[in-house]
């Protein structure tokens, strides 16, 4: 925090000097008698439609705190400075569907390592701030341009990450879905896409959509929640399922959640 120099105030002292004896006082005027002193007006009243009124909150803002409620609270989430995952992803390929088991360390926005033992190898992702590796099998490979930002990208169909984050989003609400369920519209700083959780009668989230960048160009991707279970105070999703343009492209289930892990110190880079 920048300290402001102190600046050096002069007094002004003012005198007056007379030449002689200062003049006698005039006499005071005698009062007036009480019931010829003018009275002041009394003060216009303030028209009530001119009193400034408390501005109402952002419709975004409001229906974020009613997920937020819903799932554990503000103070529960506040708490949340970090969290580590384990479970299973399926992935439909060209062979049939792939099961990877998975591991992930979150700190805020900025910090992710993520792991995954697949059929060709295993893989680490390590993420703090906008440097990023990417290894197999040990071996570094190029991650390419952008990299961090995506798998940011993906992290933010996470209710957990978003939650987490949720103070440096930026939050509107838009409209209902064709059955009545209230559409949060979410965007975080340096990820280009924008995503709609659509939110239960409950206030959980039901389903994260957002257009995403694929094999075949840009696709509507969509991951289904598929069940909840509580931990330290936190409602944390059990699974989802993911589609992408219309088409199912896997499945997650998630084993463990832990909040605020003891985090190693080269959990994030070397």
């Amino acid at each position: 925090m920048r300290t402001l120099g102190a600046s050096a105030l002069a007094a002004l002292l003012l005198l007056s000097a007379c030449s002689g004896p200062p003049p006698a006082p005039e006499p005071l005027p005698e009062p007036a008698p009480a019931d010829t002193v003018a009275a002041l007006p009394a003060p216009a009243p303030v028209p009530a439609d001119t009193v400034a009124a408390e501005p109402e909150p952002e419709p975004g803002a409001v229906l974020l705190a009613t997920v937020v409620d819903a799932l554990g609270g503000r103070a529960a989430w506040d708490s949340l400075a970090a969290y580590a995952t384990e479970g299973t992803s399926t992935v439909q390929t060209t062979y049939g569907p792939t099961t990877i088991e998975t591991a992930s360390l979150v700190a805020g926005m900025r910090q992710i390592r993520a792991e995954q033992q697949t059929p060709v190898g295993d893989v680490l992702v390590r993420v703090d701030g906008e440097a990023a590796s990417l290894l197999v099998d040990g071996a570094p490979r190029d991650p390419g341009p952008n990299f961090a930002a995506s798998v940011r990208s993906q992290l933010l169909f996470s209710v957990p990450f978003v939650l987490m984050n949720a103070d440096a989003l930026t939050v509107t609400r838009g409209d209902d879905t064709t059955d009545g369920l209230a559409v949060l519209i979410y965007r975080a700083p340096g990820v280009d896409a924008a995503y709609e959780m659509v939110i239960g009668a409950d206030g959980r989230p039901v389903r994260i959509e957002s257009e995403q960048p694929g094999p075949m160009g840009t696709a509507r991707t969509v991951h289904t929640i598929s069940g909840w279970r509580e931990v330290a105070g936190l409602a944390v999703p059990t699974g989802a399922t993911q589609t992408s343009g219309g088409r199912e492209v896997g499945s997650s289930e998630i084993t463990g959640f832990t909040p605020n892990p003891e985090i190693p110190a080269d959990a994030f880079g070397e």
